[in-house]
């Protein structure tokens, strides 16, 4: 419990900049599983870019706002852009 004016001020700002990230993180997640399920269910490649780039904004976004660590950030963005190109080099043998 806080004792003094300034640490209650202090709470308040943890408290918004808490729930600030955890809406960010959750976009982050969301858009990431809906790029990673496209992948799964062999949705067209259009669709899929655009997935893949809505995940690598949100992803870029939360590193800059300091929500994710910017390794953290890149770390992912990287992981996902294997699964696009290993996508990409399938659908080149299928046509």
């Amino acid at each position: 419990m806080a004792r003094t004016k300034s640490a209650e001020k202090s709470e308040r700002k943890t408290m918004k900049r808490k729930e600030i990230n955890q809406a960010r993180k959750s976009t982050v997640k969301t858009s990431i599983k809906k790029f990673l399920e496209a992948v799964t269910t062999k949705k067209p490649i259009e669709e899929i870019d655009i997935f893949f780039k809505n995940a690598v904004s949100q992803l870029q976004r939360a590193a800059r706002k300091g929500t994710l660590k910017l390794n953290n950030a890149s770390r992912r963005v990287s992981r996902i852009a294997l699964k696009l190109k290993k996508v990409k080099k399938e659908q080149e043998i299928i046509n």
